[in-house]
């Protein structure tokens, strides 16, 4: 499969969500007309086609900062709190799942598998088997390029149960094989402050967006042509692709980007 190139489009705002440059949206999408966000204090909205519905606040105790929907009727998120909660048309209470520290990305494949990594030091992860959450064998991150803060876990993405990507603080990326992690890669030799997000909906495809308001297409394990959507000041903070060929992006002012594009087979 090779990708043509895509086009992103303008940005627009979530209607309810907070609107000031820093605050970060977490979002997924199953397909061009069906997405999931959060929007701020534990408050949620869905867009079905054409608009964006908020669905009132359903998370009391702490602030959504990942959320993963891999179809319409079930999704996951994790807040800053070390909570989860579930949807299956409504939303869960949530539940502790990391007594330690702030869960900091989700990736569901399905109801019955989903992979959340937290900013415990060193980094954690857990797992989720459509009953319940439990933790599992972490990647080490190290401390590379000279770090001094400690190196945590910052985002990870799922294709299926057999294959997720991890990504550290520091630009290094783990490839969970469904019991173990693999040694660290570095993808990244300038990352020095862990706020990139990943999406990878199959195995050969990725998209990764920085605090710099990049977004990088990854294919077959390289990386495209970085394209800059929003103002480094600014950044992105979260991206979901449904295919190798349609992400959504977020950026700040609650700012959304769609990347479109045609593939043809190799």
């Amino acid at each position: 499969m090779s990708l043509v190139r895509g086009v992103w489009s303008s940005g627009s705002a979530i209607p309810g969500a907070e609107s000031s440059a820093n605050f970060q949206v977490g979002i997924s999408c199953v397909a061009v007309t069906w997405c999931q966000a959060a929007l701020g204090n534990g408050a949620m909205a869905v867009f079905a086609g054409s608009t964006w519905t908020t669905s009132g606040v359903v998370d009391k105790g702490g602030d959504i900062v990942s959320l993963s929907c891999p179809t319409t009727r079930f999704c996951a998120a994790v807040d800053d709190d070390g909570k989860a909660l579930i949807y299956r048309g409504t939303w869960s209470a949530p539940v502790a799942v990391d007594s330690r520290g702030q869960l900091q990305d989700v990736s569901c494949t399905g109801s019955t598998f989903c992979m959340a990594v937290s900013t415990d030091t060193p980094g954690t992860a857990y797992r989720f088997n459509g009953t319940r959450w439990s933790v599992v064998a972490a990647p080490n991150p190290s401390t590379p390029q000279g770090g001094s803060e400690p190196n945590t876990l910052s985002a990870v993405s799922c294709a299926s149960s057999t294959y997720c990507v991890a990504l550290d603080d520091f630009g290094e990326a783990f490839v969970w094989n469904g019991g173990s992690w693999s040694n660290p890669v570095t993808f990244d030799s300038q990352l020095q402050d862990g706020d990139d997000a990943v999406s990878c909906p199959a195995k050969g495809f990725c998209m990764v967006v920085d605090d710099n308001g990049n977004a990088v297409p990854i294919l077959e394990g390289s990386p495209g042509s970085s394209r800059q959507l929003d103002s480094g000041s600014v950044g992105l903070n979260d991206v979901s692709c449904a295919t190798a060929a349609r992400c959504v992006a977020v950026g700040g002012h609650s700012r959304v980007y769609t990347y479109s594009a045609s593939t043809n087979a190799s």
